[in-house]
């Protein structure tokens, strides 16, 4: 009888299995955060893909947290995948600047984001950012044959 193992992954190998190499950046010539950010762009896969099925959620309970300056877990090292999924668009616009004036900011040290809304991604610069292209973008592109 042929014995399967489980493979463990954590977050960090997860985000290292995506973009091998991508440091935190720490802006210090704009100052925009005072904190060190990674943004992941996905190019074609949706929220929904079952290579996210695990993290998809990831950071979620943190959200209010962030936009109502109120008490966060562990703020040394945050990280969000897909918030927009859990985000009007007026938030999505207002989360990082949120999270610049939150009273917790200084124990902030690193942020991650995992994301594919054109709206969060406007408020990081292109050194902050990764796009991120798995092998079947093409079939969430629209150029794959229908049966």
């Amino acid at each position: 009888m042929e014995h399967k193992s489980a493979q463990v992954m954590t977050l960090d190998s997860f985000l290292e299995n995506m973009a091998p190499g991508f440091e935190p950046y720490l802006d210090s010539r704009l100052k925009i955060y005072p904190f060190a950010v990674r943004v992941y762009t996905i190019r074609g896969r949706p929220p929904r893909h079952e290579y996210f099925e695990y993290v998809r959620d990831m950071g979620m309970t943190q959200i209010d947290r962030v936009l109502y300056d109120l008490e966060l877990r562990n703020p040394e090292k945050m990280m969000f995948v897909f918030p927009e999924r859990h985000m009007s668009v007026h938030e999505q616009q207002r989360f990082t600047e949120r999270m610049v004036k939150h009273h917790q900011v200084s124990e902030i040290k690193q942020v991650d984001i995992v994301t594919s809304s054109p709206i969060m991604l406007s408020s990081f610069t292109r050194e902050m950012i990764r796009i991120i292209s798995f092998e079947d973008d093409f079939f969430y592109e629209g150029r794959h044959k229908n049966g």
